[in-house]
């Protein structure tokens, strides 16, 4: 199956966020999750990149707080960390 992706169906979701324009006035639009992001909280704060005209806007899909490998990897690292220490503390002991 060359060049198709094998696995579990993502399930995206679009969103209704709320911002300040760059003209300085509340905005709502619908925005689409993208596959390289986590599912988002309601009422969460999330990182997005506007147009200048405040008529569209995306989520900015590489922010490590919603890029699902840069979260991934910082999940990993943690649990290294936190491995590490429990190894000194028994040898400690």
């Amino acid at each position: 199956m060359e060049g198709h992706v094998v696995g579990p169906p993502s399930h995206l979701h679009n969103y209704v966020v709320e911002f300040t324009a760059p003209n300085g006035e509340s905005t709502r639009l619908e925005v689409e999750q993208h596959s390289e992001t986590v599912d988002v909280a309601i009422g969460s704060e999330v990182p997005l990149l506007v147009r200048p005209d405040g008529q569209r806007a995306i989520f900015d899909k590489k922010d490590p707080r919603i890029n699902i490998m840069a979260l991934s990897k910082a999940r990993q690292e943690a649990q290294k960390r936190a491995d590490e220490e429990r190894f000194r503390g028994l040898l400690e002991g």
